[in-house]
This record gives C-alpha cells, sequence and structure tokens, in this order.
C-alpha cells in the first residue's frame, strides 16, 4: 500500500489524532507547524500563536 504524506495509509482516520488537543495544538497539527517552520503566515488568529508552542518532556 501507498502511504500519504501524513505517514498513514489511509488518511480517513487522520481526525482521530485531533480528538482532545485544545484549540492551539490542533491549529499546530493542522498546518500551523509546517507554515511556521517554512516562514509562512500561521493561521491561528490567536497574537500568543506566533511563539512556536514550548516542548515537553515525560517524566
Amino acid at each position: 500500500m501507498e502511504a500519504y504524506p501524513e505517514g498513514l495509509e489511509t488518511p480517513r482516520g487522520y481526525f482521530k489524532y485531533a480528538e482532545g488537543m485544545d484549540t492551539r495544538r490542533t491549529y499546530d497539527f493542522m498546518g500551523d507547524n509546517a507554515r511556521r517552520f517554512m516562514g509562512l503566515p500561521i493561521a491561528n488568529p490567536d497574537p500568543d500563536a506566533v511563539n512556536p508552542p514550548l516542548l515537553q518532556t515525560v517524566s
């Protein structure tokens, strides 16, 4: 089977990965991380969203 850019065999279940995310994480998940990396404007209207999210460590 061919894989899609998201790394999934079928993107139909892609939305399941976003369940339970807050608004900021959802915007990042749906493309703002890639836009930020490429220097493009982000879609999130929240003014604090221009700053990349902080990395979280698992303890």
